[in-house]
């Protein structure tokens, strides 16, 4: 998780408080280190959180092309075949790769991120995020005016933008490269990342399990930091679990005492405690409170694009979120693997054309030939777009990052490729496969995580809180008789 904003408007002519409220929200994304660069006239600023390799300060500059970026490539060493350099952190790839394959390089790239690269002698801004968008850019492209020159802005967030005082700043595309020239800020070519196979014929979800014992892995392997999730007792954090478990990696695990099952956290615990560090959390309102207190003042104000179009802050997942990455941070994690991603490609949200939530698209009952239904509305935008800036601005406000196995590519493919009777047959079947074969404890049908669920007054959380640090320890609900169950929040 770093943070990057770069700009063709002169920061001289701007005050120093003017450009310091730019940087508000982008310094806690990248704490490590800050770099602030001027190429040909424009000003590249890049905040740093060391997570690969040895610390590298950007941007990359190379001859006349200038490269910013943020988030993780899983495949840098092995990207270039015929290149005898080895690179000392991913981001050390990236203006070889362009000088290889220009902006079809993205399509090449396996990971999570978002880049741009200024490359001054073609006179063009190259600028693309991953498949699912998962990293958020911001950009703003004012064409020629007069003799001046385009007026070019792009931010991990849009308030430095428009702090800045750029304008008509909006979110780029999932799956989507633009390139533009820096000569009149017209937009020259746009194609996607990632073009999906939409064709459904696997009957064995055994290649999907593969693939994502794989995502998991990838996410971890080499990691300099501890790992934590937080897990509940439905699918998705549960897969995760269990995929670090098989893969022999430590990680902390927080379960916050919402709406989840106790006996089957419970046996989570004990089915991991090879692997996992567990805590559960009772979160009180007052603490509740105070992390709705501290996102207020450290994300930008990202509203939800979908329903009424609610404010982070305001969902009940967001603060109870950041009191994890609170608890992880007194361990030293900084990486977050999270499940956002598999409901809205594994379930859509539905089973058998039943809608579970209203932005279900069709009730995930899938149809035989999928490319009547394909690209549903959450599949790149929708609950993904909006869940997913969840994640990145209460996580990133903690100084960590959030890595996504659910939304790896070849995971998504291999579920694609799963037949419509097999997708259909067990409610989220890849995963419920993926317990029954290893005997892993859950909750059928279980849906949702309740931020604001099962509250407790502080006075009662002396006699209702139970930290597990141990796995072998009974969790006992102590909390049964003294906590208020309040609003309940997908």
């Amino acid at each position: 998780m770093c943070s990057l904003l770069i700009t063709t408007i002169s920061l001289l002519l701007l005050s120093n408080s003017t450009i310091k409220e730019a940087n508000k929200y982008l310094v806690p994304r990248g704490p490590d280190a800050v770099n602030e660069v001027i190429v040909e006239g424009v000003t590249f600023v890049h905040h740093l959180l060391s997570m690969t390799g040895r610390w590298r300060l950007q941007p990359f500059v190379q001859d006349r092309v200038v490269a910013l970026f943020n988030g993780e490539i899983y495949n840098y060493q092995s990207l270039l075949s015929n290149s005898t350099k080895t690179y000392l952190s991913d981001g050390e790839v990236l203006l070889d790769a362009y000088a290889e394959w220009g902006s079809r390089m993205f399509s090449r790239l396996d990971g999570e991120f978002a880049i741009v690269i200024f490359d001054f002698e073609r006179g063009v801004c190259v600028i693309s995020t991953d498949t699912f968008g998962s990293k958020p850019l911001f950009m703003s492209v004012e064409p020629k005016k007069g003799s001046d020159g385009p007026i070019l802005g792009f931010s991990s967030y849009a308030p430095p933008l428009q702090v800045l005082g750029h304008n008509h700043v909006k979110q780029i595309d999932a799956n989507t490269v633009l390139e533009y020239s820096l000569e009149d800020g017209r937009l020259l070519k746009k194609h996607i990342v990632t073009r999906f196979n939409l064709r459904q014929f696997k009957t064995s979800t055994s290649h999907w399990l593969e693939a994502f014992r794989e995502a998991v892995a990838k996410r971890v392997r080499g990691a300099q930091h501890p790992v934590f999730i937080g897990l509940s007792s439905g699918y998705d954090s549960g897969a995760i679990n269990l995929a670090l478990e098989e893969a022999n990696h430590h990680h902390l695990a927080y379960t916050v005492r919402a709406r989840e099952s106790l006996e089957i956290v419970q046996q989570r615990y004990n089915f991991t405690k090879r692997t996992s560090t567990p805590e559960l959390i009772m979160m009180t309102t007052s603490q509740m409170r105070s992390e709705v207190d501290y996102l207020q003042q450290h994300i930008p104000p990202y509203r939800y694009r979908g329903g009424r179009g609610q404010l982070v802050v305001n969902d009940g997942a967001a603060p109870a979120l950041s009191y994890v990455c609170r608890r992880a941070a007194t361990r030293g994690a900084r990486i977050h693997l999270s499940g956002t991603g598999a409901d809205e490609i594994i379930s859509d949200y539905g089973f058998q054309g039943k809608k579970i939530f209203p932005h279900s698209s069709f009730g995930g009952l899938f149809p035989e030939d999928l490319e009547t239904v394909f690209p549903w509305r959450s599949f790149f935008g929708g609950t993904m777009k909006d869940y997913l800036a969840k994640e990145e601005v209460v996580v990133g406000s903690h100084g960590m990052e959030s890595r996504y196995p659910f939304l790896d590519k070849q995971v998504v493919q291999e579920y694609l490729w799963l037949t419509a009777k097999v997708k259909n047959s067990i409610y989220k079947r890849p995963i419920d496969d993926y317990f029954k074969l290893l005997g892993y404890p859950y909750e059928n049908g279980k849906q949702g995580f309740g931020g604001k669920a099962n509250l407790i007054e502080d006075e009662e959380k002396e006699v209702g809180k139970k930290h597990v640090e141990g796995s072998g320890e009974k969790i006992r609900d102590s909390t049964r008789q003294v906590v208020r169950a309040r609003t309940h929040h997908k």
